[in-house]
């Protein structure tokens, strides 16, 4: 069987063992692509984005959390619709019923602000360090250090979740 990823398989193998194991421990901690490809583009991958993305789907498939919790809150507002419609409805249920929609509000606007956050600062780190390592184009003792100071904020942010 042909690889289907051969840019992603080419820049696994250029990694040592400790650089590899700490890139796929992100790539299964990252629920945004966008995310993981920032810090694949830092550890020097240049391949495709799409094809990051596909290697990411089929290796670490994961629930949509935020599109199963979406789908809920539209469940639940048509149930709480119904039994408005209802001859006799229970206003207990109605407000448990609402009180759960909200919830679930909420919690989606939570995950986008999360996620829109973390975006905007791996944008800006990314940025600043290739500006920084382009500063020292021929001091590799100070890339080294650069790269250890994304992959450790990085680290940081993904603990923020």
């Amino acid at each position: 069987m042909a690889d289907s990823h051969p840019g992603v398989s080419a820049f696994l193998s250029s990694l040592n063992n400790e650089q590899r194991e700490r890139f796929l421990t992100e790539a299964d901690n990252r629920d945004s692509v966008y995310q993981l490809w920032m810090y694949a583009s830092a550890m020097g991958y240049e391949s495709c984005f799409l094809e990051l993305e596909s290697w990411q789907k089929e290796r670490y498939p994961r629930l949509n959390r935020k599109l199963a919790l979406t789908a809920e809150a539209v469940r639940l507002q048509q149930d709480i619709a119904a039994l408005r419609a209802c001859e006799n409805p229970d206003p207990r249920l109605i407000a448990a019923l609402t009180k759960e929609l909200r919830g679930h509000l909420v919690e989606i606007e939570r995950m986008e602000r999360g996620q829109d956050r973390r975006g905007l600062l791996l944008a800006g780190a990314d940025r600043l360090l290739k500006t920084v390592q382009d500063s020292f184009p021929d001091d590799p003792e100070m890339q080294s250090v650069l790269e250890e100071s994304f992959e450790t904020f990085l680290a940081q942010l993904r603990e923020e979740r």
